[in-house]
């Protein structure tokens, strides 16, 4: 397998650039992400306030129109 140079990867597209990304991201297996416990601990905690909020959360644009005069 040829390995991109960042010369290769300057020269893509956008469109290109985020395929390439989705290919990576997909390629990962969860448990090969080396994160520690710290880490893992914040992610679980911001999701479950993520869950928890789900409810009463705005949408952006309401959000912003709240806060315009």
């Amino acid at each position: 397998m040829k390995m991109l140079t960042k010369e290769d990867v300057k020269a893509l597209t956008a469109d290109q650039k985020l395929e390439l990304m989705d290919l990576l991201s997909e390629s990962l297996e969860e448990n090969n992400i080396p994160v520690s416990p710290e880490v893992r601990d914040e992610v679980e905690s911001r999701l479950t306030t993520f869950d928890e909020d789900k409810k009463t959360a705005l949408p952006w644009r309401d959000a912003l129109r709240q806060l315009a005069p």
